[in-house]
């Protein structure tokens, strides 16, 4: 069936450059996207990748397509490379330095690595990023670029840059969908295997903050609700002011997930890059490799590789400082050793301790660059490695052998170029790397301008961004200035159109912008004002309810007193016997209920004065004061005789002191049959049967049921 497909696509241009595009494109991308990398025709591509969707080489919603399983084993089909290790080699010698060759084959790994292991769970959370960082035309970017040409990557599609990105559109955003609503979308480089985060030192601190993320080591993030996979390894380049930076752009925990080099101090070795770069991509680039076809020959390290990488006893760990082995990461460098011999090509069963070697050669490469994580002069100290290598059938003595040849004479020619450096720099040099910097971001600016266009004006957008991109790597590799002038001449045509266009556009977006934003404020105004009387409603009934339930409260409260006052008043009322020593007149002549006495004491009249011509006998027998009176109660027709002290008929609880104490209880009977008829309670059981025609005085102010309440100090019984 493979066979099959493959013949039909050679057959069919349309649908080989379709599917090409697509890979070129990471193997997931917009229609739109696909189209205008392959060249093809809207027409042509709608029905090419109808066609390929349905042989089953593409898949995806109708605004995303990504490759199938088979689709990514025939998209890019290109010759085999029958010795890799060394094609490669012979690529990688295009680049100056030692360090640079070592960092690249640390990210080719690592896109190896990440693109066939993540599914490996002892490896979430530790697959390496790159971060590369350096003075202007050290190579940070030419990096990046190497490694797209040798997978077959699409430069544009696979370079963000940071200072025209925002918080929100770092992981994608949310949209507006068919049949209304927003859902998240996100962005494209998400499904791609590899990505440049370019020009980080010039982005806003929140954006690099977000773009941080991607340098956790996780295959997946979660953002705004959704499980996002992040398939690409990342890369972020940045410019320094000066050696030993770069913890100030990335923070401790992501360096110690990444693979980060300094390229300061090589800025002397790089004059050349550019001849030696045109030179290579000119006799057609590093060997071309499919990903697909690079999965590593196991899914970890056997003990013994993995102790070069891990032992606290041996390899690595011999010539690195405390906060070196702190700041690796062991669990990504075994990550980067499959990903290595996935890239050479190793086999199942192949003894894996000579990538081992290699890889941990290279990282401690890399990590020279950065201060106080390598023993100074450690490659001088690498005796043992030979020892180590001969003991384990050799493994990797060669490649140790000439790559400290290398480190040795580099470090030698970084040290003289140090010194002269310092002596021969010419201002016309810098002059000519910022003009070149700003000339090249001016036409990169203009070429993302009008990425997005009207359908009328895509195919002249087209021309003139494939115009300026070629007129940019031009200006990128100029060395002189004459050069750069002939350059600029070139462009000043393309680059006018561009910016002309572009002004054309954003003047139509600020106009259809205005509309949006006056008829927005207009909508906004009308929420605000409804949603403003639903919360006047909702307060006012609110406060309703919490005054309501407020006054039920207190009613409440009232109740329970009176019910308790009442309680205590008959459980007096149905006494009938009187203990020795207790006298009730004494109980209920001390009693007072809200301001007023249960009994009252009335004296009798005084006798009238004696006259003043009275003789002795008149004297004699004139009425004394008696020292009596009466006892009122609250009920007018009772009464009872007694003195001052003493009221004999009250003296034992019974029939007399009910007398007494029965207006009282007929007022409280009242007033909790108020209360219970409010609250809509049930009336009280086992009550005392009053008689109906008792005296009910008006002990408890009636001011309202809503604010019926006793005196809080009013009312005792003692």
């Amino acid at each position: 069936m493979s066979d099959d497909l493959e013949a039909w696509l050679d057959r069919t241009e349309g649908a080989r450059r379709t599917l090409d595009a697509l890979g070129e494109l990471g193997g997931e991308a917009a229609p739109a996207e696909v189209g205008e990398r392959s060249g093809v025709a809207k027409s042509s591509r709608t029905k090419w990748l109808a066609e390929l969707r349905r042989r089953g080489l593409v898949e995806g919603p109708k605004g995303r397509v990504r490759l199938t399983r088979q689709g990514r084993s025939l998209a890019n089909r290109s010759e085999p490379v029958v010795d890799l290790g060394a094609a490669l080699e012979g690529a990688l010698d295009a680049w100056p330095t030692v360090w640079h060759r070592a960092a690249l084959r640390l990210a080719l790994s690592a896109v190896v690595g990440r693109h066939h292991l993540a599914g490996v769970e002892a490896f979430a959370g530790h697959f390496p990023g790159l971060v590369v960082v350096g003075p202007t035309g050290s190579g940070k970017s030419e990096m990046a670029r190497f490694v797209m040409a040798t997978f077959g990557l699409d430069r544009v599609a696979h370079t963000v840059w940071l200072p025209q990105q925002s918080k929100g559109s770092v992981f994608g955003r949310r949209e507006p969908v068919e049949g209304g609503g927003r859902a998240f979308v996100a962005v494209p480089w998400l499904g791609r295997p590899f990505v440049l985060f370019e020009e980080a030192d010039k982005a806003p601190p929140e954006v690099r903050a977000r773009v941080l993320a991607y340098f956790q080591g996780n295959v997946e993030a979660l953002e705004e609700g959704e499980r996002l996979q992040l398939r690409p390894t990342p890369y972020l380049a940045a410019n320094t002011a000066e050696a030993g930076q770069a913890a100030a752009l990335v923070p401790g925990e992501y360096c110690r997930r990444s693979v980060v080099l300094d390229l300061w101090h090589v800025a002397s070795m790089v004059d050349d890059l550019g001849e030696r770069l045109e030179g290579l991509y000119a006799g057609g680039g590093p060997p071309r490799l499919r990903l697909e076809d690079l999965r590593p020959p196991a899914e970890r390290l056997d003990e013994n590789a993995r102790g070069i990488l891990a032992s606290r006893e041996a390899g690595i760990r011999k010539v690195m400082t405390d906060h070196g082995w702190a700041q690796c990461d062991r669990v990504g460098l075994e990550v980067l050793a499959l990903g290595r011999a996935g890239l050479l090509g190793l086999r199942p069963g192949e003894d894996l301790r000579g990538v081992a070697v290699e890889t941990g050669m290279d990282y401690l490469t890399v990590a020279e660059t950065m201060p106080g994580e390598i023993v100074e002069g450690w490659s001088l100290e690498m005796s043992w490695w030979r020892e180590w290598a001969r003991s384990n059938n050799g493994a990797g003595i060669e490649e140790l052998a000439r790559h400290l040849e290398q480190l040795y004479a580099q470090r030698e020619q970084v040290a003289r170029a140090v010194v002269d450096r310092r002596r021969s720099r010419e201002v016309e040099e810098v002059g000519l790397v910022e003009a070149r910097g700003a000339f090249s971001e001016r036409l990169r600016l203009a070429e993302f301008a009008i990425r997005q266009v009207p359908p009328e004006l895509k195919p002249e957008a087209a021309g003139l961004r494939d115009a300026l991109r070629k007129l940019r790597d031009r200006v990128d590799n100029a060395k002189r200035r004459e050069g750069l002038a002939e350059v600029q001449a070139l462009a000043a045509d393309p680059l006018t159109r561009a910016e002309a266009m572009r002004a054309d556009l954003d003047e139509v977006r600020r106009q259809l912008e205005e509309q949006k934003r006056v008829e927005r404020d207009r909508v906004q105004q009308a929420k605000a004002r409804a949603a403003e009387e639903r919360r006047r409603v909702v307060e006012m009934n609110r406060q309703a309810r919490e005054h309501e339930k407020a006054v039920k409260e207190g009613w409440r409260q009232e109740l329970t007193r009176t019910r308790d006052l009442a309680r205590s008043l008959e459980k007096l009322f149905r006494k009938k016997r009187t203990p020795e020593g207790e006298n009730a007149f004494e109980v209920l002549a001390d009693m007072q209920l809200f301001g007023y006495r249960l009994l009252t004491y009335e004296p009798d009249p005084p006798p009238p004065p004696i006259p003043p011509d009275a003789n002795w006998w008149t004297r004699r027998t004139w009425p004394q004061p008696t020292g009596r009176g009466t006892w009122h109660t609250l009920e007018p027709r009772k009464k009872f005789a007694g003195t001052s002290q003493s009221c004999p008929a009250l003296a034992k609880w019974g029939t007399e002191t009910q007398w007494v104490l029965a207006p009282v209880l007929a007022a409280l009977y009242v007033h909790e049959d108020r209360l219970t008829r409010a609250l809509g309670v049930k009336a009280r059981a086992n009550r005392v049967a009053l008689r109906s025609d008792i005296a009910r005085p008006q002990l408890v102010q009636n001011v309202g049921v809503a604010t019926l309440a006793l005196g809080t100090g009013s009312h005792s019984l003692r």
